[in-house]
């Protein structure tokens, strides 16, 4: 049988959704992620904050920089305006 709209909610699982919402915003307040470049490479690090030590930092995985100073440079500028 189809869905039919309005349907009965669970007030449980919208509390649920509600409370999982609030640890993943509070978690990622302030995290910053390098993700590598290279097609098909899957490498991901997550840090508190980046700055000029991650520039050129090679990936593990495939070798190729994970920040450039170019991406660090429009980084950089983007929060600024902000």
């Amino acid at each position: 049988m189809p869905r039919t709209f309005p349907h009965a909610v669970n007030p449980w699982r919208v509390l649920a959704r509600a409370i999982w919402a609030q640890i993943i915003r509070d978690h990622t307040v302030g995290m910053h992620f390098l993700k590598c470049d290279r097609k098909g490479c899957p490498h991901m690090e997550f840090h508190n904050a980046l700055d000029q030590r991650h520039v050129g930092k090679p990936c593990p995985r495939c070798g190729d920089s994970l920040l450039t100073q170019a991406d660090a440079d429009a980084w950089t500028n983007t929060r600024r305006a902000l």
